[in-house]
C-alpha cells in the first residue's frame, strides 16, 4: 500500500466515526471552528444544508466576536490598495443547482445570502459544506480577497465550479488559496464529478490539485470535499499543512493534512 493509499484509509476510517447522525458540516482552515458550531447548530436543528451554510459564514462576516475568524475574513479585514474592505460570497443548493453569488461588495456585513478563502497565516477564504439528514448538500464560501489586493479584482471564491460546487448525486467540495490560479481550472467541479465515479474524496481533491500543478507549479491551494457517504478527506499543495473542521453533531473536530503533494 503506497503512503497516498494509507493515508486516504485512515481518513476513511476517521470518516466512518462521523456518518451515525446523518447530518455533517466541514469548512476550511481551524479559524473557522465557531462559524462551523453555529453551522452545526442550525443545521440540527432546521435539517436545512442552505441555512446553516449561509448562517455559518454569516459569523466570520459579522465578527460579534472579534476572535473569530482569525482577523482574514469578514467585516473591516484584509481590505484592498485603497483601504476599503469588499466581499466575495457564493451559495450553491446541490439539490436544484441554483446558486447566487456577489462580487467587489462594498458597505455590506453579510455577504452570503441564500436569497438570490492562502498560505499558512493569510487565510482568505471560509468555504462551508452543508450535508443535511436527507442526502441534501450546499456549499457557502465568503472571503475578502487576497490581502491589499487591486480594487476590483475577483478571485475564485464567488465562481460556482471553482471556489465551490455541489450535487446531491456526487458530494460537494470547497476550495482555498491561489484564486487567481484555481479559478482556471474549476476544481470542486472536478472533484465532485470524480467522487460521482467512485473516487474517495481525499484523491480526488489530490488529483484537482495535481491537474493544476501541472501548468501552475508552486501554486498554493488546497480542497475540503465530502462525498454522498459522508466520507470527506482533503488535499492541499503550497502550504505546510492544511487545517479543517468537521462536525457530525458530536461537537466540531479540528484536522489537518500535510501538503505533500
Amino acid at each position: 500500500m503506497n503512503i497516498l493509499r494509507a493515508k486516504v484509509v485512515i481518513i476513511t476510517l476517521i470518516c466512518n466515526l462521523y456518518i451515525a447522525s446523518g447530518q455533517i458540516v466541514v469548512n476550511t482552515w481551524a479559524f473557522g471552528k465557531t462559524a462551523n458550531e453555529v453551522a452545526a447548530e442550525v443545521l440540527k436543528s432546521t435539517d436545512d444544508p442552505l441555512d446553516a451554510v449561509e448562517l455559518g459564514c454569516n459569523v466570520c462576516e459579522t465578527k460579534k466576536n472579534p476572535n473569530d475568524c482569525d482577523g482574514s475574513v469578514g467585516w473591516g479585514d484584509h481590505p484592498d490598495e485603497s483601504g476599503e474592505t469588499t466581499l466575495d460570497a457564493m451559495i450553491f443548493d446541490g439539490t436544484t443547482m441554483d446558486t447566487g453569488a456577489v462580487a467587489n461588495l462594498k458597505k455590506v456585513k453579510t455577504a452570503n445570502g441564500k436569497r438570490p478563502h492562502r498560505d499558512d497565516k493569510d487565510h482568505d477564504t471560509l468555504g462551508m459544506i452543508a450535508v443535511n439528514s436527507k442526502g441534501q448538500f450546499a456549499v457557502g464560501l465568503t472571503t475578502n480577497g487576497a490581502d491589499h489586493k487591486i480594487p476590483g479584482r475577483v478571485g475564485d471564491s464567488p465562481l460556482v465550479g471553482a471556489g465551490g460546487f455541489a450535487s446531491n448525486e456526487g458530494g460537494a467540495a470547497v476550495g482555498t488559496g491561489d484564486g487567481d490560479v484555481m479559478l482556471r481550472f474549476l476544481p470542486t467541479f472536478q472533484v465532485v464529478e470524480l467522487m460521482k465515479q467512485g473516487t474517495s474524496p481525499a484523491i480526488a481533491a489530490k488529483q484537482a490539485l495535481m491537474n493544476i500543478n501541472e501548468f501552475y507549479e508552486g501554486f498554493s491551494g488546497a480542497l475540503v470535499a465530502v462525498n454522498t457517504n459522508l466520507e470527506f478527506g482533503a488535499a492541499c499543495i503550497g502550504f505546510s499543512q492544511f487545517e479543517f473542521c468537521v462536525n457530525a453533531g458530536n461537537g466540531t473536530d479540528t484536522l489537518y493534512v500535510n501538503c505533500d503533494i
